[in-house]
């Protein structure tokens, strides 16, 4: 204390006026707002990523589906987005609401808005959407999403995840009645072109198949199909049938 005193007394010690603090102050809330909008924008495309490739539906597929739902998460933008959550949680305790209030409630409170915000974004707004068409249209600048919506609405095929139309019916196989699916490149893709080719999967319901009784798939329906890839077709473990890829 008395090494302070003599500071001020020699002239050592600066005041800085009310305008410094009045900026300073001013500065922080538009950083913790970018932080806050940038956040809350890579919580909704994570959760546009998993519900337009199909991979939310994975989680009422049991534990098969529970698994390839957590290997094809995005963590890496998850990972991003606690990071910056932090940074906000950080910036918070700049005001007397933030110093005073205890870490985990004021970190909580920070990633109840986020995931509030961004899950939102998503689903009551066609943001993401619009952003796939334009930079699948090439009206959007390469440089400003950095490709991020590259094939976001493709499933995992490596993974056994399949979206097609059934153009196909009642095929008998050793491993149980069958259908085929139709998938055609410019539905999920990112790249707008009228070449595109097509893939055929042979879906076959095995005698295990607990959906079998429940699903009535038709000719012409969407769906999406998770199983395990085999050299005879996929064995599914799960089906749903799905809207068409426009409505995502």
């Amino acid at each position: 204390m008395k090494s302070v005193l003599d500071k001020i007394q020699a002239g050592d010690v600066r005041m800085k006026s009310k305008s410094y603090f009045i900026a300073k102050m001013v500065m922080i809330i538009v950083v913790a707002l970018l932080v806050l909008l940038t956040s809350a924008f890579f919580v909704s495309f994570i959760s546009f990523s998993l519900r337009a490739s199909g991979r939310l539906i994975l989680l009422g597929y049991g534990w098969q589906g529970l698994k390839i739902f957590l290997i094809t998460f995005p963590w890496g933008l998850f990972l991003v987005d606690l990071i910056l959550a932090v940074i906000l949680e950080r910036m918070l305790r700049s005001f007397k609401f933030g110093y005073r209030s205890p870490l985990v409630y004021l970190f909580g409170g920070v990633l109840v808005v986020v995931v509030v915000a961004g899950v939102a974004i998503d689903n009551e707004t066609p943001f993401h959407s619009l952003v796939w068409h334009a930079e699948r249209n090439g009206n959007m600048p390469a440089f400003l999403f950095g490709g991020l919506y590259n094939n976001v609405r493709q499933p995992p095929h490596n993974e056994g995840v399949f979206r097609g139309t059934v153009v196909f019916m009642n095929i008998a196989t050793p491993g149980g009645p069958a259908f085929l699916i139709l998938k055609s490149d410019d539905q999920d893709s990112d790249i707008d072109d009228s070449a595109t080719t097509s893939e055929v999967w042979k879906v076959i319901l095995p005698p295990n198949f607990n959906q079998a009784a429940s699903i009535d798939v038709s000719i012409g329906e969407r769906v999406l199909v998770a199983g395990n890839v085999f050299p005879d077709g996929v064995h599914a473990y799960g089906i749903t049938k799905v809207p068409d890829v426009d409505a995502f």
